[in-house]
């Protein structure tokens, strides 16, 4: 076992001026990587009346105002019938049905990517932050079209019952420039919201994450053991005696005596002194 070591040592003595080069696929990834976009930004602008109505998905009647929607998005992303719809449109996109779980991971990829934003006070920006712009896009057009489809029921309902909604909103709708009267005989005009212009994608860098430790450890690991393959077939294929007792029995007769390597004994008087 000595001798193999001893000959794997002196073989790596024999390439000691390329070993840096162990190191060059793993700079050459953090490099790659640091330049590559791995996060990208998905914002869709909707205008919204915060005082219009939104339907509750869970019942065929109720409504709450825009406003209560715009301050906590988990009435948006979280609600029930919206995540198992989205579930099951991901299943019949085969581009992303493997990027996206469902169940609870699918829940948990919403609350880590997904944003609401009110800018000002007719607006509000879905938004997504991820490591997959498709994805990204998909859940932003999704959400977009869910707060739209369900402001629409909300102002039909509130037309249709014209009943208080919760939290003490009495809600009224204009029809074709028609006023709907309310118990106080007050009238409001709402209008549905809808996405503005297209969705807006911004790519951003950075030279390192801590998800990229991993693989650079790997990749590292690897150049090692490649380094290691190439000292060995170095070694190996050098057609020299690298012992007394090979040259022994390379020339089949017995060994009277041999001479030390005088630079190994200089350098280990040289030590010793």
């Amino acid at each position: 076992m000595r001798y193999y070591i001893k000959r794997y040592r002196n073989g790596i003595r024999k390439i000691r001026k390329w070993l840096p080069l162990a190191l060059l696929p793993c700079l050459v990834y953090i490099i790659a990587a640091g330049l590559s976009a791995d996060r990208f930004s998905i914002i869709q602008m909707v205008s919204v009346d915060l005082n219009s109505p939104v339907a509750l998905s869970r019942t065929p009647v109720d409504v709450v105002p825009m406003s209560e929607i715009a301050a906590g998005r988990e009435a948006l992303f979280l609600d029930d019938f919206a995540v198992i719809d989205l579930s099951r449109r991901l299943q019949k996109e085969t581009g992303v049905k493997q990027a996206i779980p469902a169940g609870r991971e699918l829940r948990k990829v919403i609350i880590d990517a997904m944003t609401l934003h009110a800018p000002d006070s007719s607006h509000l920006e879905i938004g997504y932050y991820g490591a997959d712009p498709e994805v990204g896009r998909l859940l932003v057009e999704y959400f977009t079209e869910k707060l739209v489809m369900r402001n629409q029921e909300g102002i039909a309902r509130s037309m249709r019952y014209n009943r208080p909604g919760q939290a003490g909103v009495s809600f009224l709708a204009q029809r074709a420039g028609a006023g709907v009267p309310g118990p106080a005989g007050e009238t409001a005009e709402m209008r549905p919201a809808s996405a503005v212009g297209d969705t807006r994608t911004m790519a951003y860098r950075a030279f390192w994450r801590a998800e990229r430790l991993s693989p650079a450890l790997l990749i590292l690991a690897l150049s090692v053991f490649v380094i290691a393959i190439i000292a060995g077939v170095v070694e190996w294929s050098d057609p020299s005696l690298k012992s007394v007792r090979q040259a022994a029995r390379y020339l089949n007769i017995p060994v009277l005596g041999s001479i030390p390597d005088l630079n190994k004994l200089g350098d280990a008087l040289y030590i010793r002194g």
